[in-house]
């Protein structure tokens, strides 16, 4: 078994319309999974199917990939999709995140600062690596 592992997350189409889709986000996936293989990592992608883009699930898969990892282990995870920066912090958007029905922003969205999964974890190095869409919308203007 390796000891170099990679997720490997990305959410092309989000619901509710706030987000425009992010075809881009497939390709992404593809590529970024041979580079890794071709690397030796042992590659798990997550989330563009529309069942695993849920922000919950997204933050679980984290946390779960991190706590899991074997003592010494190299791990990279890979985000592709929407990003928000709100009020000094950034975020990543899952599929299921919609401005125009939340009131409490930062609990539905995901933060970008992995810091607690990353104490959680066995494994020697962990490289976050965001490739974020951050336009389209104001979290402090959302009527």
């Amino acid at each position: 078994m390796t000891n170099r592992l990679a997720l490997v997350i990305g959410v092309r189409d989000y619901r509710g319309g706030s987000f425009a889709p992010l075809p881009v986000v497939e390709y992404d996936l593809d590529a970024i999974q041979s580079c890794l293989a071709a690397s030796g990592y042992q590659v798990k992608p997550f989330g563009l199917d529309p069942s695993e883009g849920a922000g919950s699930t997204i933050y679980q898969q984290l946390h779960t990939f991190c706590r899991a990892a074997p003592e010494g282990s190299t791990l990279f995870v890979y985000f592709s999709g929407h990003g928000l920066h709100h009020r000094g912090k950034d975020y990543l958007v899952p599929a299921d995140f919609d401005p125009l029905n939340a009131e409490d922003f930062e609990r539905l969205l995901i933060p970008v600062d992995i810091s607690a999964a990353v104490e959680d974890s066995r494994a020697r190095a962990v490289v976050f690596f965001v490739d974020a869409c951050r336009t389209g919308v104001d979290l402090d203007n959302v009527e």
